[in-house]
């Protein structure tokens, strides 16, 4: 598979997945920084339906991408010469490209959250308000604020996610199905 081919791979699941998360998304953090019930996080969601979607949309496809072609690219720089790929390089590689993903979208990350919050406050304005708003409360920092634990989990969730897929993918290759 060719990178471009990787890419726009993660880009398409990316941009399938927001339809489904986005709302999902909206109505978690209604519950969690405004303490609505679940009826109440829905109702107000219908009401907004697309609030934030397209910052979601750009969070979902360039993550999914970044993550994909990451680990695709450094499985590749370290395959043996019959094109295998140990456990362990498979782990390392993962775990890059789920810190790479996240230094890349996290500030986007920070302001999709704080534009969901500030929609279940009652604020509705776009994004671009959202941003100079944050910079103009906190400058820069406002945009990584939990970065580094958000980092720390990417490493290591990824490290199994991928390898695993793969692993499970070539098994079922071997029967196949």
């Amino acid at each position: 598979d060719s990178f471009t081919s990787v890419a726009v791979s993660g880009v398409a699941a990316g941009f399938v997945v927001s339809a489904i998360t986005q709302p999902v998304m909206m109505i978690k953090t209604k519950q969690q920084t405004q303490n609505m019930k679940m009826a109440e996080a829905l109702k107000h969601t219908a009401r907004h339906p697309f609030v934030g979607f397209g910052t979601h949309l750009f969070v979902e496809t360039a993550n999914r991408s970044i993550y994909f072609v990451t680990y695709e690219a450094l499985k590749r720089q370290y395959m043996d010469e019959q094109g295998h790929t140990s456990l362990t390089t498979r782990m390392w590689s993962a775990m890059a490209a789920g810190v790479a993903c996240w230094v890349f979208i996290y500030p986007t990350d920070v302001m999709r959250s704080r534009l969901y919050a500030a929609s279940a406050a009652g604020y509705h304005g776009n994004a671009w308000q959202v941003v100079r708003q944050m910079h103009a409360e906190q400058g820069w920092r406002a945009f990584y604020k939990g970065f580094t634990i958000t980092t720390l989990r990417a490493g290591p969730v990824a490290a199994f996610i991928l390898p695993v897929y793969d692993v499970v993918l070539e098994q079922l290759n071997k029967l196949s199905f």
